[in-house]
């Protein structure tokens, strides 16, 4: 009839050398998928062009050796060929590289700017500052979402406790509660002060 939660047993596949393995990675779809179209586009623009300076280089040395009369007088075209090829090998991957760097840069940057931003909320979390709105300069991301969401959520909380706190009678004001009354509104706070998520 009525089901029992069981304790959930530890995956062993989460740990790795005695440490939880995080399963869940931070990804922005947003600055990620715009990252990837940009390096998407450069190695197709990059391949197009290998390919049109290899077919013009490649046509000129068989065009200048098409014509001769002696075989001997004739350069060979193989490392004619592998030297326009190891070129066009060398200027790609520094062209990646740097693209690479570029991405890691932006990428590092964009944590940074959520980090701070996260530590900047939390730091105000500890001071027990949770009025105010995040300035709009900060990044986008779920977790400042979320953060702001759990923020909204504890103000609302926090007006509440306030407005059953101001229910109690104050001491020397001749009013007073009757037992059921107080305990009703005593069930009322612990509730809320219980429902911290």
């Amino acid at each position: 009839m009525f089901s029992v939660s069981r304790p959930v047993k530890p995956n062993h596949s989460d740990y790795r050398h005695g440490h939880r393995v995080r399963r869940r990675k931070l990804v922005d779809r947003r600055l990620q998928g715009g990252l990837l179209i940009a390096l998407i586009a450069l190695e197709l623009g990059m391949l197009c062009a290998a390919m049109l300076y290899l077919y013009l280089q490649f046509s000129a040395a068989i065009e200048a050796n098409l014509f001769t009369i002696h075989r001997s007088a004739q350069a060979p075209l193989l490392p004619a060929f592998l030297k326009e090829m190891a070129l066009v090998v060398v200027s790609m991957g520094v062209i990646n590289t740097l693209a690479l760097l570029v991405a890691n840069h932006l990428w590092v940057g964009y944590i940074r700017r959520v980090l701070a931003a996260f530590r900047t909320r939390l730091e105000r979390v500890a001071a027990l500052d949770l009025g105010g709105v995040p300035p709009a300069e900060e990044p986008q991301h779920e977790v400042l979402t979320l953060l702001e969401r759990w923020r909204r959520r504890e103000v609302g909380r926090a007006a509440r406790i306030d407005q059953l706190l101001a229910r109690l009678p104050e001491p020397g004001q001749g009013r007073v509660l009757n037992e059921a009354e107080l305990q009703q509104l005593v069930q009322q706070l612990d509730a809320e002060v219980q429902s911290v998520r």
